[in-house]
């Protein structure tokens, strides 16, 4: 259809030029024979030059009307005046045509950007239902669970050891969250001392995952508080698609989240972002928790539940 278009404007452009060049040289003609006839008639030579054109313009006339005009008692001939009058004429049909085949150039133009736009719209379409595809086939995600303890009988100024006993009470809390949530059937969990990694195999499962670990270790942080510990989480979370390498791919980002030590946080990158945002009826929010080095330069995210 564009390219139909653009042939019409190429053509539309085509006769104006021409209807330009005939403009020109109707209005070159009307002035010598008019010019000529004046000069003529108070019998001056000033426009002879143009005698062998009012000639020819004279015989062409005479072959559709040959009639002398009478002025002051005389008969003169008025073949130019006729041309005159009737170029003088076609001059301005030429004119009002020019207007109509511009406003039909502006129409054209106006149906090429449209034409242009449905293109860039469909073009965007594509590109973003292309997106979305790929954001939808990483139907997996994974999370890393880490904690830090801190001895609420320790004193800042004359307290004892603050590091006594925080590595077995972070591998003491993280043995408690995997037994409470290892019943879910749809995850794989893989406890690592001081981490858990939670691989869960339908990310449309992802807030029911999160929904048992929030809550898990929520009952795990009042037990400790109970027992006059502070325990702090750190969770990182990723998503991707069968094809990915974990231990290449996956598992260096859910360290640099973690690492970040954001405190009690869900964080992650875009793409988990993204893919969340794509569920059916999102339990959480996704909000941007700022940038920080991880790739180069990232934007981190983090959940909140709504209302």
């Amino acid at each position: 259809m564009i390219n139909l278009l653009k042939l019409l404007k190429g053509l539309c452009k085509f006769i104006l030029n021409i209807l330009f060049a005939v403009q020109i040289a109707l209005v070159i003609l009307i002035f010598l024979t008019a010019a000529y006839w004046f000069f003529d008639l108070a019998e001056m030579s000033l426009f002879s030059f143009a005698e062998p054109i009012a000639t020819a313009v004279i015989n062409l006339v005479k072959h559709f009307y040959d009639k002398d005009v009478m002025v002051g008692g005389t008969y003169i001939d008025s073949s130019l005046l006729l041309f005159d009058i009737l170029a003088g004429l076609l001059v301005f049909v030429i004119t009002k045509i020019k207007y109509y085949i511009n406003v039909a150039i502006e129409r054209i133009n106006f149906g090429i950007e449209n034409c242009k736009k449905k293109i860039e719209n469909n073009f965007n379409e594509e590109l973003k239902e292309n997106a979305e595809n790929h954001i939808k086939s990483m139907n997996k995600a994974a999370l890393m669970i880490k904690f830090s303890a801190k001895s609420m009988n320790v004193d800042n100024i004359w307290g004892d050891n603050a590091a006594a006993g925080v590595k077995e009470k972070n591998e003491e809390a993280i043995k408690i969250l995997h037994m409470s949530i290892k019943h879910i059937t749809y995850c794989k969990f893989f406890p690592d001392y001081d981490k858990l990694i939670i691989i869960v195999n339908d990310f449309s499962k992802i807030d029911n995952v999160l929904f048992f670990v929030e809550q898990a270790i929520k009952r795990i942080k009042e037990n400790m508080k109970a027992k006059k510990w502070v325990l702090t989480s750190y969770i990182g979370a990723d998503c991707y698609n069968g094809r990915a390498d974990f231990d290449k791919d996956i598992l260096p980002t859910l360290k640099q989240l973690t690492a970040l030590e954001l405190k009690n946080d869900i964080v992650f990158l875009g793409n988990f972002s993204l893919r969340y945002n794509l569920l059916a009826n999102p339990a959480y929010e996704a909000l941007v928790k700022g940038s920080y080095e991880i790739h180069g330069g990232s934007e981190v995210y983090y959940l909140v539940k709504k209302n």
